[in-house]
This record gives structure tokens, C-alpha cells and sequence, in this order.
């Protein structure tokens, strides 16, 4: 026989899961990375000394100070040198068409030129002068240099400015954004369309360093989480979805209390998805990173690759849940919300009569920041929650409500 702080522990999750599930239901995840405004895929970034991936900062206060206390980090990237194009030499430059200083523009030259000689006008070819022609083709080899070792840097300059813009728009929508890690690319098509999106999501802030000046993506200090919704929209013919609720279930356990995973352990992350893409999904695949072997259009595949994202701060409904989930698995009788037991049926305070509800809220130790985010959000949730018509309420653990 639970005790009541067991019973209503059981409840309120049972409920927390199944607003979970409605919400997915009433929002559908987002599946492919172009529903972003703005993404970068981290296997596609130019080889250049200015351009490092790191490994974020262990999740637990234990690791990060295993790791003797030093940041980690996902991506950095310093605004490299570039460097101008030697200009062609001053015979040529009246023959040499505009352009020529751009990495990617043909240099192309003025066949031919009219010259005023006395009170005569002379067309002049460029290739008149053979020392002129011999000029352009030494020139030419001295730009073919430069354009090979420039191409890098230019590349990488890209990616700075493209991240620069990025921290333009996060202070300007610091309230409304975040800005996301993701890892274990699934990769799949059913009748609704292609799913190319992470599984394995991390918060992650951009600092950016005037001085050097240098970008920076670090993690936020939050645990991973498992897009469970993604995992639960893939279908069949009939509208059903293949995955298995139950893996997911054990995966999302298996997740929160696997510190090697949290911790981003290459090995442990890989054992980790390929346990979560074969047994979620009856054909499901886990690929090697260095495998490039061509996969069928019906397959269900996860496949270690890194990226970037900005997203609503709206889509962080599931996460609140994930959150007090979280937070409620661990908890003792003194962190669990009274008014939510009553909700669910159980009334904490017969326990304890002369204990108040709002005594019992006190208590609690005060959340993170992210929390008391996730909080607000479980709030709105929950006031929805009222709305939502009883006969819809088909399940065994909210028999309560009726």
C-alpha cells in the first residue's frame, strides 16, 4: 500500500506524462532542421586553425570539477586574417577587369582597348604586346596561390560573421529565443515528409570576447535531454506511430542517470543511440560516424552529427514538463506541490494538519533560473489543462478528475 506522498508522487507524474503527450498532440515537433530560422551544421565547418570543436562542460558540479574546473565548450571560432590579393602590376591595370581582388570572381581581361594617337584613334589588342601577355600569366599563378590559401580563411570569416549576426539577434531576442545543441541526427520518411533532426538536445549560450575577438558556444549547465516527441511522430501508413512508448520511456530514464552520457562521453553517447534507434524503432539503424554507405529512403537511422539551432523559447512546453518530472522523481515530501497532490486527489496535509499549503511551498528549495522559466510554463500548462474536455481523459490515472 503507497503512502500518500508516494501515491500522489505516482499521480502527478502519470498527469505530468499525459500533458506531455497532449501537448505533443496539439503542437507537433518541429522534424526537419529547415523549420529554423537559423541553423549550422557542425560537420560542415571548413578545416582552419581559427575554427575549434570542443566538448561542452560536464553537466554535474562532480564532473566539472573532475575536469579540474575549466570550461568546456561545443564551438569556437576567432575572426581570422585575411589577406588582400596581391594587385596585378601596373602594366596591366588598365587591362585587367574589376573583380580581380574577389576570391570567388574569373579574372578576366580587356581584349582590346582604342587609344588616341595625335589626332587618330588606334584599337590596341591585349595580346598585341607579348611581355603583356607573359605579365598576366605570372600574375595569374601568384592569385591561383593566394586563392588557394585564402579560400580557408574566407570560409572561416563566414562563419564568423554568420555567428556575429547570430549575437545581434540573441540580444536583441534574448526573451523569445534559445539557442540549441543537438547530437544523434535521425533521419527518416513516413507519409507526413523527411525527418532530419537531432534526438539528443542540449541548451547552449554564445559568448562572444571583444578583446580577441572570439565566439564562443558553451553549454548552459543544463542535463540533455531526448526529444521524445520527434521519436513519437513518425508514422506509418495508417497514422500510428512506429516507435515503442515503453523504449522511449526506458531510454528517457536510461538518459537522466547516465552520467557518462551526460558527460559526453563519445563511447557511451554512441552506446546510447544505437540502444535508443534499435529499440524504439523495430528497423531502426545506428550508423558510425565515419560510415558513409548510402541508406534507403524507407529506413530509420540515427547517425552521430552535430548542429546548431535557434528556436522558440515556446517550443520549452515538453522541457518544462521533462523538468518537473525531473525534479518530482527525486523529490521529498516537502518539494511536492500540495495544491497539485489535491488536483490529483490526495491531500498531503491529513499528514500533517497543521502544516498550510503555502507553508509547504516554501519549503521547496527555490529552483534554478531555467526552472522558474519552466515553472511559468507548467503554470500555463496546467491552466490549459482545465479546458481540455473530459471525455478526451482516457486514462486510468486521471479517474480522478471525474
Amino acid at each position: 500500500m503507497p503512502t500518500q506522498v508516494e501515491l500522489a508522487r505516482q499521480r502527478i507524474t502519470q498527469v505530468l506524462k499525459f500533458l506531455r503527450e497532449y501537448h505533443t498532440l496539439k503542437t507537433p515537433p518541429k522534424r526537419s532542421l529547415d523549420e529554423y530560422g537559423w541553423h549550422l551544421r557542425l560537420d560542415q565547418l571548413p578545416r582552419h586553425p581559427s575554427l575549434k570543436l570542443g566538448v561542452p562542460q560536464p553537466s554535474t558540479a562532480d564532473d566539472h570539477a573532475a575536469a579540474g574546473g575549466t570550461g568546456g565548450f561545443v564551438f569556437r571560432v576567432e575572426r581570422p586574417k585575411l589577406k588582400p590579393c596581391e594587385p596585378p602590376p601596373e602594366s596591366l591595370r588598365e587591362w585587367v577587369a574589376s573583380g580581380w581582388d574577389r576570391l570567388t570572381r574569373e579574372v578576366a581581361v580587356i581584349e582590346s582597348r582604342n587609344f588616341t594617337v595625335g589626332n587618330r584613334t588606334q584599337t590596341i589588342r591585349f595580346d598585341a604586346d607579348a611581355s603583356r601577355v607573359r605579365a598576366f600569366a605570372e600574375w595569374q599563378k601568384k592569385r591561383g596561390a593566394w586563392i588557394k590559401a585564402e579560400r580557408p580563411v574566407r570560409e572561416a570569416n563566414a562563419i564568423y560573421e554568420n555567428l556575429y549576426g547570430l549575437f545581434g539577434k540573441l540580444q536583441g531576442d534574448a526573451g523569445h529565443v534559445q539557442l540549441w545543441h543537438g547530437d544523434g541526427m535521425l533521419r527518416a520518411t513516413d507519409t507526413v515528409g523527411v525527418v532530419d533532426h537531432p534526438v539528443l538536445l542540449q541548451r547552449v549560450e554564445l559568448r562572444f570576447n571583444p578583446d580577441v575577438p572570439e565566439i564562443s558556444i558553451e553549454d548552459a549547465d543544463d542535463p540533455r535531454e531526448l526529444s521524445v516527441g520527434l521519436l513519437g511522430s513518425i508514422c506509418d501508413g495508417d497514422g500510428q506511430t512506429l516507435a515503442n512508448n515503453a523504449q522511449i520511456a526506458t531510454c528517457e530514464q536510461e538518459l537522466r542517470q547516465d552520467g557518462d552520457v551526460q558527460a559526453f562521453d563519445e563511447s557511451a553517447t554512441n552506446r546510447f543511440l544505437r540502444r535508443l534507434v534499435q529499440g524504439v524503432f523495430q528497423t531502426g539503424k545506428f550508423i558510425d560516424s565515419d560510415d558513409e554507405t548510402p541508406v534507403a529512403d524507407n529506413d530509420i537511422t540515427i547517425r552521430r552529427r552535430g548542429v546548431l539551432f535557434l528556436a522558440p523559447r515556446t517550443r520549452s512546453v515538453s522541457e518544462a514538463i521533462n523538468s518537473a518530472l525531473r525534479r518530482l522523481e527525486h523529490s521529498s515530501e516537502n518539494n511536492i506541490s500540495r495544491p497539485f497532490a489535491k488536483i490529483v486527489g490526495v491531500n498531503l496535509d491529513e499528514a500533517h494538519a497543521g502544516e498550510q499549503d503555502v507553508q509547504g511551498l516554501d519549503n521547496r528549495p527555490r529552483p534554478a533560473p531555467n526552472e522558474v522559466e519552466n515553472d511559468f510554463l507548467l503554470t500555463e500548462v496546467l491552466q490549459s489543462f482545465r479546458s481540455i474536455p473530459i471525455e478526451s481523459l482516457r486514462v486510468p490515472c486521471l479517474e480522478v478528475f471525474r
